[in-house]
């Protein structure tokens, strides 16, 4: 017998060292990955985040340490190499992201590797201290780039993906370690059972149908937990959540009374939530509250950690009176697990066979305890579902009551402001008296920039009553060229103003060049468009207008030879409020909702709008789909 558990106790050990030997050598042939494509990086595609000098230093230590570790591996394996390779990579990839622009390194995911790599070998609590260091050497890495716009943004949102993939993996570690500790205990009730059928060869059938009789019983509980925990899983309402729970508990595995009880550390309690009788009827438990300083409480010692689970024979004689106040006489045996949830107790699950007076064996309460922590993440996975949506619903509601007090501003600002711009075209065209060449000068500058804010109002109403609303269009037939005419027309001051050549070229049928939608919405949308090229075009400059025909769908495309929009930022122009980061626009009017009302106006027609540029200095051109109409 001696034997055979000293085999069954080397299992675990042995297997630990094949897991990190294979990790080791899984991360040699990825470091091996990771150096070409490092190499592919800075030869080919010659980044602009490393230098060249710092480039091949990087590789050629990489290299080095790269066949070190392979021959480590190879000749004569030790956990402890694990240790130190680890550390190495860690320190290797602070210093490449140092040393390649911190936050906008694109070789930050090297961290989420290690986290992979790493973290599937570790407790859930380790797993905390991995993402800890991690992190911090991550921070550092990023140390010269703190001041730069957005960089918490982008630090944080790279941080939740490591804390995230740190409690993902953290949970399937901890699954993988319960299914080796089960499948070690079957081992050595293998081992067992093989030593009776030696040694008592005469009770060989009836300790064979005990065994299965065990299994079949197993079995059935196991399924039932399965499926349990499918369905517990799958449900996100808290209240469904612990009554599945509960029920579960009682149903597949076995016990009369069931009670679920919460740890409240913000009153500093234990209180019962809730319980249900051997029939399935609910228990009044609410009542029972536990201090959680209370010495002598098994609930107290199970929060702080003091106590595993508690299990008694007789609740009668072993439980203290600050639960036997609670308790009917006759329970008889007893037992209150925890329920953990990221290595934190949460709760307890406690139950009893008061009525049928079956014993709770060993197994049920191991079982139990298995079950208690499927239950408790799904319970913290409710809890953090419900603090979600109350934090949603708060910020719905402070939404709509932003655009409602935006909206209302909006329009106690247009009266005045109308006011105060028709006052002024009254007395520039004198119909109040004699005006003076310099009073004039500043009337109609006065005159300029109030119709400017009323724009910018208008706008700002507009992208406001937008906002979650479906937009209510006339429809009529439309002339896209007579349309576009109009709008060129209109634009002429402003582009003379700067000497901009617009060239209006129809490269189809110009009296089929009709489409189906509101006059007035999609001339507010091409306006916006041509208006933003004039804009941020150079003085002197070209502004080309293409209408042609392709699949039944008219296309007009503006083309400017302006300033140009970087590739980072291409995709962010038709946001609201979204205005393009430049010392040499920085004095250019309006706030950023031009583009994004075009853009809501055509996709409500069923068109579509994309920009495109080269780069800064390129120009920019704007192509506008719209399904053709009669």
């Amino acid at each position: 017998m001696e034997s055979t558990n000293k085999a069954v106790y080397y299992l675990p050990n042995e297997s630990n060292m094949e897991r990190y030997f294979i990790r080791e050598d899984l991360l040699a042939k990825l470091r091996w990955a990771l150096i070409i494509w490092f190499l592919i990086t800075i030869l080919i595609f010659k980044s602009e985040q490393l230098s060249l000098q710092y480039g091949f230093l990087f590789l050629i230590i990489a290299l080095i340490y790269n066949v070190l570790v392979n021959i480590g591996v190879r000749i004569k394996y030790k956990t402890s190499l694990s240790i130190i390779t680890f550390l190495f990579d860690s320190i290797f990839a602070t210093l490449l992201v140092f040393f390649s622009k911190g936050i906008n390194s694109e070789f930050w995911p090297l961290f989420l590797v290690l986290l992979i790599s790493s973290s599937t070998l570790l407790e859930m609590r380790n797993n905390f201290f991995l993402f800890i260091y991690l992190g911090t050497l991550y921070f550092i890495a990023c140390l010269p780039n703190i001041t730069m716009p957005y960089f918490w943004d982008i630090f944080l949102t790279r941080i939740f993906i490591l804390a995230i993939s740190t409690l993902s993996l953290g949970y399937l570690s901890t699954l993988e370690k319960n299914m080796r500790e089960e499948i070690t205990k079957v081992a050595m009730e293998n081992a067992s059972l093989y030593e009776k059928i030696n040694n008592y060869n005469n009770e060989l059938q009836t300790k064979i149908s005990e065994a299965t009789e065990e299994i079949k019983k197993k079995y059935a509980q196991l399924e039932i937990l399965f499926k349990t925990h499918k369905i517990i899983s799958s449900d996100i309402e808290l209240d469904k959540t612990l009554t599945a729970i509960i029920k579960s508990v009682q149903e597949g595995l076995g016990f009369d009374r069931v009670g679920i009880f919460e740890v409240d550390e913000q009153h500093n309690i234990i209180r019962g939530r809730i319980g249900i009788d051997k029939w399935g009827k609910p228990e009044n438990i609410e009542n029972q509250v536990y201090s959680l300083d209370e010495n002598d409480n098994n609930f107290a010692k199970i929060a702080k950690g003091r106590l595993d689970y508690f299990y008694t024979e007789n609740a009668d004689k072993s439980l203290p009176p600050s639960q036997m106040k609670y308790m009917i006489k006759g329970v008889g045996q007893n037992v209150v697990v925890p329920m953990k949830a990221r290595g934190k107790i949460i709760g307890m699950i406690a139950v009893d066979n008061f009525i049928s007076k079956k014993p709770i064996t060993e197994e049920d309460v191991h079982l139990l305890i298995t079950f208690a922590d499927q239950a408790a993440s799904a319970i913290f996975n409710a809890k953090a579902y419900e603090i979600e949506k109350e934090m949603l619903n708060r910020l719905t509601k402070l939404e709509e009551e932003k655009n409602e007090f935006i909206a209302k501003m909006s329009h106690e600002l247009k009266t005045p402001l109308t006011s105060i711009n028709e006052s002024i075209k009254i007395i520039l065209k004198r119909l109040v008296g004699e005006v003076t060449p310099n009073q004039e000068k500043f009337l109609t500058i006065a005159k300029k920039n109030s119709e400017r804010l009323a724009k910018l109002i208008t706008e700002l109403f507009e992208a406001v009553n937008s906002s979650g609303q479906k937009m209510f269009l006339e429809i009529s037939n439309i002339n896209i060229v007579n349309l576009i005419n109009d709008i060129i027309t209109d634009l002429k001051p402003l582009a003379e103003n700067k000497k901009i050549d617009i060239e209006l070229n129809i490269l189809c049928n110009q009296e089929n060049a009709n489409i189906s939608g509101d006059y007035n919405k999609i001339y507010r949308a091409l306006l916006n468009i041509i208006e933003n090229s004039i804009k941020y075009s150079n003085y002197e400059g070209k502004i080309k207008i293409d209408i042609y025909e392709q699949n039944q769908q008219l296309f007009v495309e503006v083309q400017d030879n302006g300033i140009g929009i970087d590739k980072d930022q291409i995709d962010k122009i038709f946001e609201k409020f979204y205005q393009i980061k430049d010392p040499v626009i920085k004095y250019q009017t309006g706030v950023g909702l031009g583009l994004s009302i075009a853009k809501e106006i055509i996709e409500a027609h069923n068109g579509s709008i994309k920009a495109e540029s080269k780069g800064r200095g390129f120009g920019t051109k704007f192509t506008i789909m719209f399904p053709k109409g009669n």
